[in-house]
């Protein structure tokens, strides 16, 4: 039991005296209903991007392509413009979730050097580490970076 002390003081000062950035926005959602919205990934297809959209546009460029997805599978590269995933635009296709297949292949279109290509890519799930990394990046930086020392929400990220 001694060494449980330590190890949870030397935890309790690590979180703390880190200083909290968050380079995420403020989730909107209660922590369990977010969490809730992270267990039903697990079951849906993964592209395995991360891409920068254009607040104006809404056009979103693959920033990076990330081992093991279905766009690494399937040869894209950074740079590369999603144009149409089973053939509806790719904003439509994140936010309407009805299509998803959970098996076989999607159609994937997208723009590289002006042109625009093809390709039919695996549907794979992400896999649980990534999926770990993913929902502690946004509880730390969407939640937890926005509350104050007494557990309540704050306008701003809280800094250390």
């Amino acid at each position: 039991m001694r060494r449980l002390v330590p190890l949870a003081a030397l935890l309790c000062i690590t979180l703390f005296a880190a200083p909290a950035r968050a380079e995420q926005p403020r989730c909107p959602l209660p922590v369990d209903q977010c969490l809730l919205r992270f267990e039903l990934m697990k079951t849906r297809p993964w592209l395995g991007v991360e891409v920068d959209r254009d607040s104006a546009t809404g056009v979103m460029t693959i920033a990076t392509i990330l081992p093991g997805g279905a766009a690494d599978r399937a040869g894209l590269k950074p740079g590369d413009v999603l144009d149409r995933i089973d053939g509806t635009t790719p904003e439509d296709w994140f936010a309407g979730r009805a299509g998803w297949k959970t098996a076989g292949e999607t159609q994937l279109a997208f723009l590289r050097d002006g042109r625009v290509e093809k390709r039919s890519v695996p549907v794979v799930l992400m896999p649980a580490d990534v999926l770990a990394r993913v929902v502690g990046l946004h509880m730390l930086e969407g939640h937890l970076a926005w509350m104050t020392p007494h557990g309540h929400d704050h306008a701003e990220p809280h800094q250390h």
